[in-house]
């Protein structure tokens, strides 16, 4: 069952989709999931929309919120802020529980991943399990992506701009305009910033990271081996599983990311009675 909703939010009201099991007063568990940024939600609903669908099919609901200035929500992305978008998935946890929910884990995706981090660090919560689809390792990292993404854009047009000169510009203006998208100085200094530090493992039951490979025998990238490896070392049961699929995020044409929802639901589903 399709359900769309107005939740009240840290600076305005929320859209959120959520995707509840055929019978709702028994929907105890829920999944979170926490998007990923700007263009490449886009791309992930129709993936996201499948996984909801498959979670509550096991009687299992889902929940996909617009955050502060993004999609239907209020605001305007050029008004969003790091902090506020924290706020916001908070009063999103916060609003599941009250509905009834009993377990709420968390699915991030691509640059939700450094976003969930900073909720972890910020709010008094504890989630039975964490779920990462493709993490960006690094705010920094996503940052030099945007910038690539303004400079051939530019180059397009006959631009000859460089990173620096796009940095000068945005601390000058206050604010840059990447793919149709107004980015404000202060929220990419605070993305910038970030980075996929290990959760406190009290905090945080079991982690499942799932990372997307071209072929079977494509080796992980060593960014990857290193974070996991420090995650591993601070004490987090953690699991990473590579997926043969389409980075569905960045695909000229929608893709469906089947393999990896059907991975994600079976690990789901497998602890959908355990305890939280």
């Amino acid at each position: 069952m399709l359900r769309a909703h107005f939740l009240e939010g840290h600076r305005g009201p929320l859209f959120s989709v959520g995707v509840q099991p055929p019978e709702p007063a028994n929907a105890h568990h829920w999944v979170l999931v926490v998007p990923p940024l700007l263009e490449e939600l886009n791309k992930s609903r129709r993936t996201l929309h499948l996984l909801g669908q498959a979670l509550a099919a096991r009687g299992i609901g889902c929940l996909l919120p617009d955050l502060y200035g993004t999609g239907d929500s209020a605001g305007e992305l050029g008004d969003a802020t790091w902090d506020t978008w924290i706020a916001d998935l908070n009063c999103v946890h916060a609003w599941l529980l009250g509905q009834g929910a009993v377990r709420v884990d968390l699915l991030a995706v691509r640059g939700g991943a450094l976003l969930t981090l900073d909720l972890l660090a910020a709010a008094p919560i504890r989630v039975p399990r964490l779920i990462l689809w493709q993490p960006i390792i690094s705010g920094a990292q996503l940052v030099q992506q945007l910038l690539r993404l303004r400079l051939a854009a530019g180059l397009m047009r006959g631009s000859h701009a460089t990173a620096a000169s796009l940095r000068e510009r945005m601390a000058a203006d206050g604010w840059l305009e990447i793919a149709g998208y107004r980015l404000s100085a202060a929220l990419m200094a605070s993305i910038e910033e970030t980075s996929l530090a290990p959760p406190d493992a009290d905090r945080v039951g079991t982690v499942d990271w799932f990372q997307l490979v071209a072929t079977p025998d494509q080796p992980l990238p060593p960014t990857v081996h290193r974070c996991t490896r420090v995650w591993s070392e601070a004490g987090l049961r953690l699991g990473v599983q590579p997926i043969v699929g389409d980075s569905f995020w960045a695909t000229t044409e929608i893709v469906e990311a089947v393999t990896l929802i059907a991975s994600t639901v079976s690990r789901l589903e497998q602890i959908r009675d355990a305890p939280c």
